[in-house]
């Protein structure tokens, strides 16, 4: 586990000056790593619905803790994508594409979903609440018991 900032461009910019399609629907990006899957070799390649990669703090990174990106940080730009599981910060970018249908690649609908009983599978996307908090039953609030 760590934290660190990075800097670059918003993906919002480069596709604003790219000219993004009026009936695009998601944005892939896709890594320059591969992996096997069913099907033979595949990249890495994940994408985001429109309104997310037009979110200005989603990013394509050059820097982290300013300094250039490393190898082992998606290096030479790497997509940042906050507030969502880290399968979405493709590492190594090595295209970007505009969509008009929504896109089923292996590593979006088939690996790093959500599998739930009596649901449709989903990619995983935004991260989900991992804790709850409560108050002490009354009977427990002016206990010094640990609870």
């Amino acid at each position: 586990m760590s934290t660190g900032t990075f800097t670059g461009v918003p993906l919002a910019e480069v596709l604003e000056r790219a000219g993004l399609r009026s009936d695009a629907v998601e944005v892939l990006a896709e890594g320059a790593d591969a992996g096997k899957t069913p099907s033979g070799e595949t990249h890495f390649a994940r994408a985001l619905p429109v309104g997310k990669a037009l979110d200005p703090d989603t990013l394509l990174a050059l820097e982290m803790n300013g300094k250039p990106l490393k190898p082992a940080h998606g290096a030479p730009l790497r997509l940042i994508v906050p507030g969502w599981y880290g399968m979405a910060s493709v590492k190594w970018v090595s295209r970007i594409e505009a969509l008009t249908a929504p896109f089923a690649g292996y590593f979006q609908s088939e690996r790093y979903i959500f599998l739930e009983s009596g649901r449709t599978a989903e990619p995983v996307r935004e991260m989900r609440v991992k804790a709850s908090f409560s108050s002490p039953l009354p009977e427990r609030a002016s206990s010094s018991a640990p609870c």
